[in-house]
């Protein structure tokens, strides 16, 4: 819905304007209306002001950035495997930013989901060092494998 919404603007604005802005653009501003609406009964899971809004959309872009060098793919940021990855992210941003370290309990799943994907599991150790480096954070099991599969799921939509 907020894709939708975002791209009737983008419209909009060409029609007035002639300008045409790219599809980024609108992926931009769907995340900023999603996380201006917080996550419905989640409040406590993401912030919704400003500067959360613009760190998590630096650190989307990112990501996904190193998905597409990862598998020489662009991502199709239409998708609905795009949005769930992009709320995924947000989620783990907001986590992140709180403090809140989730509990490892699929231990045996990620493993095989390692195994599974060896691919998408080089990628997301990949985003794991790249959170690290540039933001302190350090993904463990739990959050590795939930990672693991929205990538899996969003490289599966492009091909």
């Amino acid at each position: 819905m907020e894709l939708e919404i975002a791209r009737t603007g983008v419209g909009m604005i060409k029609s007035r304007t002639g300008f045409e802005f790219p599809e980024a653009e609108a992926v931009n501003n769907a995340l900023h209306i999603a996380n201006s609406e917080g996550a419905p009964g989640m409040d406590s899971a993401v912030p919704t002001n400003m500067h959360y809004v613009m760190e998590s959309t630096r650190i989307i872009e990112k990501i996904v950035e190193l998905i597409e060098e990862s598998f020489s793919i662009a991502a199709d940021t239409s998708s609905y495997e795009f949005a769930r990855f992009a709320a995924h992210v947000r989620f783990l941003v907001g986590r992140f930013s709180r403090g809140v370290v989730s509990v490892t309990t699929n231990r045996s799943l990620f493993r095989q989901a390692v195994d599974d994907f060896p691919d998408a599991y080089a990628c997301v150790s990949k985003v794991d060092a790249w959170l690290r480096d540039e933001m302190g954070w350090r993904c463990n099991e739990e959050e590795l494998l939930y990672l693991l599969m929205h990538v899996n799921g969003l490289i599966s939509s492009t091909n």
